[in-house]
Parts: C-alpha cells; sequence; structure tokens
C-alpha cells in the first residue's frame, strides 16, 4: 500500500511536504548547499580590531554584573512568551473596544502611513548603524 500526502506530511523527514495541490513535493538541498559553498568562499572576516585599548566608563565588576542580569532577563522573558499559549489569532478576531464600548479602529490610509513610517524607522537605524560616525 502507498502512503497518501498525509502520510508524509505527518512524518518529517519522509518523502517531503504537501503542497496546495494535495500532492507530494520532494525537498530540495540546494540552496543550503550553494549557501554553505559561498560561505567556504569567504577568506577573511575581520570582526573586531584590538589594536588599541578600551576602557569602559564603569567599573569591569558591575559591567559584569549587568552582562549577566541581561542574560537571566532575555532567558526569562523567552521562557515566559513561549510559556503564554498564542491568542493571535483570537485578537485579529474581537475588535478592541473604548470605555464608552465603541470599536476602535483605524481608517486604512492611517494604518498605511504608520506602517511605512515604521519601516522608514528601521530604513534609517539600518543606514545610520552602516554610516556611522563617518
Amino acid at each position: 500500500m502507498r502512503p497518501g500526502p498525509t502520510a508524509a506530511a505527518d512524518c518529517p523527514g519522509r518523502e517531503g511536504a504537501v503542497g496546495k495541490s494535495g500532492r507530494v513535493r520532494r525537498m530540495t538541498y540546494w540552496p543550503t548547499a550553494v549557501a554553505g559553498a559561498l560561505a567556504l568562499l569567504a577568506i577573511a572576516a575581520e570582526a573586531h580590531g584590538f589594536v588599541q585599548p578600551y576602557t569602559l566608563p564603569v567599573p569591569f565588576w558591575l559591567y559584569l554584573y549587568a552582562c549577566a542580569a541581561t542574560v537571566v532577563f532575555t532567558f526569562a522573558a523567552v521562557s515566559y512568551f513561549v510559556s503564554v499559549p498564542a491568542v493571535a489569532t483570537a485578537a485579529r478576531r474581537i475588535p478592541a473596544r473604548s470605555a464608552s464600548g465603541r470599536t476602535a479602529t483605524l481608517p486604512g490610509w492611517a494604518l498605511r502611513g504608520l506602517r511605512a513610517l515604521a519601516v522608514g524607522c528601521l530604513l534609517l537605524s539600518v543606514v545610520a548603524g552602516l554610516i556611522g560616525t563617518r
């Protein structure tokens, strides 16, 4: 007996994934192979320069405590959000209500404008990081 499309989808690593048409499509690994080959072509990565010493503006022990607190806080935040059930689909269906009971919505043009502003701020921060203090 030949397994159907759902059998391949239920077993990871088997034949492939089920496409939109319901047929099993084979997974190809050539993008990973190309990325690996390109990574092997890199000749040097100059990420850090140790030419001159850098003195911290705070004591070293305070720097270490801040680093440890950052790591602990990050793991605590990630563990909290992983354990909380996802409510994204329910939040889309329930409209936001104000204190008076009216639905709070934005017009489409305002939402598009806010999205464009957010993308613009992201691009500004990326460009500022790349240009730096040149």
